[in-house]
């Protein structure tokens, strides 16, 4: 179970936010909603998902290089990512004064 939270830890959330122009399309045409892949850099999707408004979240992202692909309305947007191993920020002892009675 220690070795699984361990590999947990090195893991991070990707929060993934889309920027929009529009676009005429022709009458009739319908919306579809954002598809957002995360696939890594031999073109394997890791993970996927449909959203609404662009926005979406890949959790427990290991370490790594990937790409990002945003796709609606039969338009692509992709940019490419790495994802470094979280880190925490903790006390560390840097000296020791003594003192004796």
């Amino acid at each position: 179970m220690m070795a699984r939270s361990a590999e947990r830890n090195k893991m991070t959330t990707v929060n993934i936010a889309t920027v929009t122009e529009s676009k005429d399309f022709p009458a009739g045409t319908v919306d579809t909603s954002y598809h957002v892949t995360l696939v890594d850099t031999t073109g394997v999707v890791i993970d996927d998902v449909f959203s609404t408004d662009g926005t979406a979240s890949f959790q427990n992202v290991k370490p790594g290089s990937y790409n990002v692909n945003v796709s609606k309305n039969g338009q692509t947007a992709s940019t490419a990512i790495t994802v470094t191993a979280p880190s925490v920020t903790l006390q560390v002892p840097v000296s020791v004064t003594v003192t004796l009675a």
